[in-house]
């Protein structure tokens, strides 16, 4: 594994450890299993689950990167993170709103929700 790679891939390790950790915080703040996870974007930790969120992104990215260095075999499982990365950039830049009412109930959903909802479902249907 050429030097550049190996430091991107360690990078994203390392990201990824990151991200877990900002979005674990803002679970413990509001309390285990009270909330949607995208609702963590509004409680008491709302900064430590955006930034974890931000950082997971960059993490995907990062190992886009690892498989554009890797070679033309790797290009659909490349071409899939950065479509999940950028997704994950949209779901962290429009976060859910208190009481996300997802999945409907009363079938009412603001736009930031159906927004919020729709890049972060596209985000893990590409990772």
């Amino acid at each position: 594994m050429p030097g550049s790679v190996r430091v991107r891939a360690m990078a994203a390790l390392v990201a990824v450890v990151m991200a877990a950790g900002l979005v674990g915080s803002a679970q413990v703040a509001a309390g285990f299993g009270n909330h949607y996870l995208s609702e963590l974007a509004v409680g008491p930790r709302s900064g430590y689950y955006t930034a974890g969120v931000f950082v997971a992104a960059v993490a995907v990215l990062l190992l886009w990167a690892v498989f554009v260095r890797a070679g033309r075999a790797w290009w659909m499982a490349g071409g899939a993170l950065a479509v999940a990365g950028v997704a994950l950039l949209g779901s962290a830049s429009v976060p859910c709103t208190a009481g996300c009412p997802l999945p409907v109930a009363d079938g009412l959903v603001s736009v930031q929700d159906t927004i919020h909802a729709s890049v972060s479902n596209f985000a893990w249907w590409w990772h």
